[in-house]
């Protein structure tokens, strides 16, 4: 009942008269047929300003015709209200929510679902919010509880969240302190995180985060400890992988248009029984537009680069790869040699009003190939976009794409 009082609401606002205040919208049309099926898409958007008062409303529907043939229909929307002057009320569903401000990131704004609600009553200081049917990674789907508090007194800031969530399996509280201070080009962050599962076990996460950006030197060095099981519980991913601890240091100079960079990491594990270090040294002469890259650690590479616009030279020695890419008016030509792996890859791109884009390589050793056709063509300023691909993208990895079976796809797609 609650949810059809706010949709109801919404809908009042949507269409209540003004000429003052317009209704925004835009929206897309979309199809697709090959060998993975045939399918149309439709978008719809429209957005409202009435006084104070910020209401948005869309819905998407796919149809998929393939055996069996579905429909399914979403809708997404949000309200978004000030009360008196310094409280502001947000409701959204099926949509960007929150990222929380700890460095741990324990929920991010893009973790969402056709089925999640977000209700939040936000200050310059503290953030007070629900979410609910929210995905907890892929464990589980839950309900959760927050509040956010930051502080910015003069140069130094503090940070606190806690957090209550609970679901079918999953289960826990997590919370943050945390407290940062920046003087001049020296910045400083500590923070302290703690979670509790469905059987109470307690896992602890530390970080210390210290960064210099000057004009002749840049560094940071971020030292942690994360337990197993220490999560970014409402988020896609950890921002810090967990069961990890040691350091990290980023240090480089630039002096006369010639910078040198070095990253060195000392991280294990919390039993201490795998070790992932890196070491790279890099040399940049920007004036030259050549740069070198010496990786020591995980795996033996010398990089050495030449770059200017569209033109690159790129070799390995220690690998044994080659790249050059050479532009030549709306043409760019690509090609890629791994002489460990006898793999040679050649890609052509047009970018005239009808682009295209064509990739073959051929696998020496094991005697195999592969090939990708693309061809795209806009129209009315980009709004309407037609577009046929034959094969795979092998997103520039040498290796992939050569046991992909045969395919096609056409797709049409129009923006108002």
């Amino acid at each position: 009942m609650y949810m059809r009082g706010v949709f109801f609401v919404l809908v009042l606002l949507l269409i209540s008269p003004g000429s003052t205040h317009a209704m925004q919208y835009d929206g897309e049309f979309a199809a697709e047929a090959g060998t993975g099926g045939t399918t149309c898409t439709v978008r719809l958007g429209l957005e409202k300003k009435l006084l104070q008062c910020e209401a948005k409303w869309g819905l998407e529907g796919d149809l998929k015709l393939t055996e069996p043939s579905r429909a399914q229909m979403t809708t997404w929307w949000q309200v978004a209200l000030p009360i008196a002057k310094q409280f502001r009320l947000v409701i959204n569903r099926n949509q960007n929510h929150f990222t929380s401000s700890d460095i741990f990131r324990l929920i991010r704004h893009n973790q969402f679902m056709e089925d999640t609600t977000f209700a939040s009553l936000q200050t310059r200081q503290i953030y007070l919010g629900y979410l609910r049917s929210v995905p907890f990674k892929n464990l589980d789907v839950v309900d959760a509880f927050f509040v956010e508090s930051v502080f910015d007194i003069g140069a130094l800031s503090l940070t606190g969240l806690q957090m209550h969530f609970a679901g079918f399996s999953e289960s826990g509280t997590a919370g943050v302190l945390q407290a940062g201070a920046t003087f001049g080009t020296l910045k400083a962050v500590v923070a302290g995180g703690w979670q509790t599962d469905s059987r109470a076990d307690l896992m602890e996460g530390v970080v210390l985060d210290l960064s210099h950006n000057g004009k002749v030197f840049n560094g940071r060095l971020v030292a942690q400890r994360v337990d197993p099981g220490f999560l970014s519980p409402l988020a896609k991913t950890n921002q810090f992988t967990p069961n990890r601890q040691g350091w990290q240091l980023d240090v480089s100079s630039k002096y006369k248009g010639i910078e040198l960079g070095l990253t060195l990491r000392r991280h294990t594990d919390i039993e201490r029984t795998r070790e992932y270090d890196r070491l790279v040294w890099k040399l940049d002469v920007g004036d030259k537009n050549t740069s070198v890259e010496w990786r020591i650690q995980p795996t033996p590479a010398f990089v050495m680069r030449y770059s200017l616009g569209d033109t690159l030279f790129q070799m390995d020695p220690i690998n044994s790869t080659l790249r050059t890419d050479l532009a030549l008016g709306d043409s760019l030509f690509s090609f890629r040699v791994d002489a460990l792996r006898t793999i040679a890859r050649l890609e052509y791109k047009f970018a005239g009003n009808l682009r295209w884009r064509l990739i073959g390589k051929y696998d020496f050793q094991n005697v195999r190939s592969h090939y990708s056709v693309l061809v795209e063509h806009s129209l009315d300023e980009h709004n309407t976009h037609l577009q046929l691909e034959i094969g795979e993208y092998d997103r520039g990895n040498m290796s992939a794409g050569f046991n992909n079976p045969s395919s096609f796809r056409i797709s049409w797609r129009w923006k108002f």
